[in-house]
């Protein structure tokens, strides 16, 4: 009875809890879902450029009329560095034997060797509709017209390799360690400053200070500047910990790298303050890392975006860790200047700032002034 008694108890005080509910029923199912949509797809088709002869772009437009011709390798160079590309290609033929320079964009291994394996079929399909080609246009023998033009077979291409981003030789750490970066940051920035500002909350300091003249404003950024300095500290150890112990490879200024993170750190703080308020204790807070942390891991480009459903890559839009992952890997792997991760930063001070205001706007619920 007294056993009974117990799980009666517990049954009621869960049937209370629609929170816990839903999250034992209802956030399983979605971040399964969403676990469906990354992995169930396949990467997209490498989009590759070529720079060619006319004999040769016809024979490549027979095979994958899809892959884009340029007349200048520089402008197939720049629709790379503009993320039109995978690869660009540059065909030419010495001593009957096709040369193929090969440049990959190289900043995700996975793409890359995706890229090179249709290259090297389509380099296979090559060889025998251009010995045709060339035959054609050998003239016949001179003594006899009517004698046909000496045979001709082209060789295997041989191809060359390399990099417009990281190198060959990119390990998987390399690769995924600026989202790393950005992940880890955000995740214990948005936890410690939930928690803490819930404790806060829990142990009535925050009723005391709503109960003196400090505006709403006023409290909103004392908390956010007081949390933020040991989010700052937080940032540049596990910013400096990747690139100086583990040896992460950052192309670009590492001062560039600490400002993402640090515009990553001020948006998870504020992100975690707001949580905060519409938890009652410290399990409803983590309650909310699989609905607000986990589908910004699965969309922040550890996993291709591309393979996704088309629908389902537009909620990347709506979260922060998307454009800070972006910046960082132009910093990290591309080696760019401020000038390409500006829109990235400015994205992730709207956030913070929407946070913010909603920090205040939240607190309502517990004076009005």
């Amino acid at each position: 009875m007294r056993i009974r008694a117990i799980v009666r108890r517990i049954i009621r005080q869960m049937r209370r809890d629609k929170r816990t509910l839903a999250l034992i029923f209802v956030a399983p199912l979605v971040v399964m879902t969403l676990m469906y949509a990354v992995f169930g797809g396949s990467l997209p088709e490498p989009k590759i450029g070529y720079v060619a002869e006319a004999t040769i772009a016809e024979v490549v437009e027979g095979i994958h009329p899809d892959w884009i011709r340029y007349d200048e390798q520089n402008r197939a160079k720049l629709a790379m560095e503009d993320g039109a590309l995978d690869a660009y290609l540059q065909l030419t033929i010495e001593n009957m034997k096709p040369l193929v320079n090969v440049t990959l964009e190289g900043s995700d291994p996975s793409m890359s060797k995706e890229t090179m394996q249709s290259i090297q079929e389509a380099m296979q399909a090559m060889v025998a509709p251009l010995t045709a080609k060339l035959q054609e246009k050998l003239p016949a023998s001179p003594a006899n017209a009517k004698q046909a033009a000496p045979f001709v077979q082209i060789a295997q291409p041989e191809l060359v390799v390399d990099t417009l981003y990281g190198d060959k030789d990119m390990s998987t750490f390399d690769r995924i360690g600026p989202m790393l970066i950005g992940v880890f940051v955000f995740l214990f920035v948005f936890m410690i400053s939930g928690v803490s500002f819930l404790r806060e909350r829990t142990y009535g300091t925050l009723d005391r200070l709503l109960a003196s003249p400090l505006r709403r404003s006023e409290i909103v950024a004392g908390y956010t500047i007081g949390f933020g300095f040991f989010a700052l500290l937080q940032t540049i150890i596990i910013t400096g910990y990747a690139t100086y112990v583990l040896h992460l490879q950052i192309k670009g200024s590492f001062w560039y790298v600490l400002l993402i993170a640090l515009c990553l750190a001020l948006t998870a703080l504020s992100l975690g303050t707001l949580m905060s308020a519409f938890a009652a204790n410290e399990f409803q807070m983590f309650q909310f890392i699989p609905l607000i942390i986990v589908p910004q891991v699965f969309f922040c480009g550890l996993f291709p975006l591309e393979a996704m459903p088309e629908w389902l890559q537009w909620i990347s839009v709506l979260l922060p860790l998307t454009y800070g992952s972006d910046a960082l890997i132009d910093v990290m792997i591309r080696g760019k200047g401020f000038e390409a991760i500006a829109p990235s930063i400015m994205v992730l001070v709207l956030f913070a700032t929407a946070f913010l205001v909603l920090n205040v706007w939240a607190l309502r619920k517990y004076r009005s002034i």
